[in-house]
């Protein structure tokens, strides 16, 4: 078989989603590109959008950007006309970022993977309305039938899949979800605090990472605040989009009197985030479910201590290095953040055991396991 150059992607989320499945495939497809510069990536998409860090996508020689013919809705497209695409571009290999692959997939004979991240459809059915369960069931269920193989972004997700679909164990590979280079670099200190300033920031803080929705627990980990002594009354930053599950958290907060101790921050931009990272005390994720859990392991990277959740993936992306407590006990979470915030003593080693840990997800490290399975697929 001839040598791998051209792949193609699912790239509706790298260029349109603006949280983890948009930073998965960017990070993902940026890291291969970067690595191996002798690939091509094919990147089929119903539109660019406006995305600053998606503009080397749009005008580097090995990325080529597909969008649906003109007339096309790009759902339809999305759904049955990519894969008559990628056999007219002769793309030895496509791989679905997103839990999903074309129909007509298996007929092309083109080697086919898919990404799946998350089941939380099926943990957490009360998120979502019926019609969205069921299309994220029959997509999710769909590619998984139908891909060569399949990669699960933790073993809490394969352990999900191979629940839920009863697919071939040897069929579905672990490969975990690269970390930004931005994050391992240590920000100067003027960075830092023109960053600090320019988010009005305190000196000193907690951080909260991720897009305020009620799998993220937000709420509880505000409770867990209250539960802390006065001497370790740190203001919490929460960075991420709001949905309207954000109300009934700002509702609490003004009932209790608490608005000068959560500071929402939800317009920075990605470029500051190594900055605010590395200026805070620690990173708090008491989320109740997670795919895999990005933001702790940015923080770990960024050498910042992290308290998380004791749930589903998210001991996979702290390490041994990482406080981890019951997300359904604000006590708890009090006592995890307690823990960390009272010593340096405490924080010092967990920031080294952290960045140790962070060094296992690199982009060079993920995209070397990534193309070697791509290179069994197409045998070469």
């Amino acid at each position: 078989m001839s040598r791998l150059r051209h792949i193609g992607y699912d790239a509706k989320r790298l260029f349109l989603n603006h949280s983890g499945l948009g930073n998965y495939a960017r990070s993902l497809v940026h890291s291969l590109a970067e690595c191996h510069p002798e690939l091509v990536c094919h990147l089929y998409t119903p539109e660019t959008g406006q995305r600053p860090d998606c503009e080397t996508f749009l005008q580097a020689e090995n990325f080529v950007v597909h969008t649906p013919p003109r007339g096309m809705p790009g759902t339809l497209w999305r759904t049955v006309g990519i894969a008559k695409g990628i056999v007219r571009d002769q793309v030895q290999l496509y791989h679905g970022l997103s839990n999903e692959l074309p129909i007509g997939i298996r007929k092309t004979g083109i080697p086919a993977v898919v990404s799946v991240h998350d089941l939380i459809f099926r943990h957490y059915p009360e998120y979502y309305s019926r019609v969205d369960r069921s299309i994220y069931n029959g997509k999710t269920k769909y590619a998984c039938e139908n891909a060569d193989r399949i990669i699960a972004i933790s073993e809490a997700t394969k352990r999900d899949v191979l629940a839920a679909y009863r697919i071939p164990e040897e069929r579905i590979r672990v490969i975990y979800q690269a970390c930004h280079s931005a994050f391992y670099k240590t920000v100067p200190a003027k960075t830092r605090e023109a960053a600090r300033k320019r988010h009005l920031l305190p000196e000193s803080y907690m951080l909260c990472v991720g897009t305020v929705n009620e799998r993220k627990n937000l709420l509880n980990l505000v409770i867990a605040l209250e539960l802390l002594p006065p001497e370790l009354n740190v203001p919490l930053v929460v960075v991420g989009q709001p949905t309207s599950y954000q109300k009934k958290v700002e509702r609490y907060i003004a009932s209790h009197h608490l608005a000068d101790r959560v500071l929402f921050r939800p317009e920075v931009l990605d470029a500051d985030l190594p900055a605010i990272y590395q200026g805070a005390i620690l990173l708090a994720m008491p989320s109740l479910f997670e795919g895999f859990g990005l933001p702790v392991l940015e923080a770990l990277a960024s050498g910042v201590p992290v308290v998380a959740s004791d749930r589903s993936s998210l001991p996979e992306a702290g390490g041994p290095g990482s406080v981890y407590v019951n997300p359904e006990d604000p006590a708890s979470i009090a006592d995890g953040l307690a823990r960390v915030l009272e010593s340096e003593d405490i924080r010092l080693p967990m920031s080294r055991m952290g960045k140790d840990y962070a060094a296992r997800f690199k982009g060079a490290l993920i995209s070397e396991q990534l193309l070697a399975l791509y290179r069994e697929l197409t045998g070469e």
